[in-house]
């Protein structure tokens, strides 16, 4: 398996969705799937610590609080497959795992199931390089 990590601009203004291009490339015969409601994780640091963390980011991982609302997806389920040998890259929405809405430098870096590595279906995680951009705030 083969993967990187890159986001779609260096800079996004503060409101603007920040996004980053996932690339696989399957190096074995087998076909799997990665999806938004496959476990993948999406992690992202700033220079002050973590940004806090969406609802469905929290679920993602079994952190349910009082209060929260129900455990839904932000969009659609999408599942892609991932061939054998077949390069594919994944549109991923940072927004729908953290606020960012402050100012400043981030780095992300996402891992993901890779069921290629076992035969017996259980997997095991892939990470990818971690990438870094910035969020601004309004021109002053």
């Amino acid at each position: 398996m083969a993967v990187s990590l890159a986001p779609e601009k260096d800079r996004f203004p503060v409101g603007q969705k920040p996004r980053v291009f996932l690339a696989i490339k399957n190096l074995t015969e087998l076909r799997f799937e990665v999806s938004t409601d496959n476990p993948m994780r999406v992690c992202v640091k700033g220079k002050d610590g973590d940004p806090p963390e969406t609802d469905y980011q929290r679920h993602l991982h079994g952190d349910f609080r009082a209060g929260d609302g129900p455990d839904l997806l932000p969009g659609p389920v999408v599942r892609n497959a991932i061939l054998p040998w077949y390069p594919t890259i994944l549109k991923i929405d940072l927004s729908a795992y953290y606020d960012l809405s402050v100012p400043g430098t981030y780095t992300v870096y996402t891992e993901f199931m890779d069921q290629t590595r076992s035969r017996v279906g259980e997997g095991s995680w892939i990470r990818t390089n971690t990438a870094k951009f910035e969020i601004q705030g309004p021109a002053r």
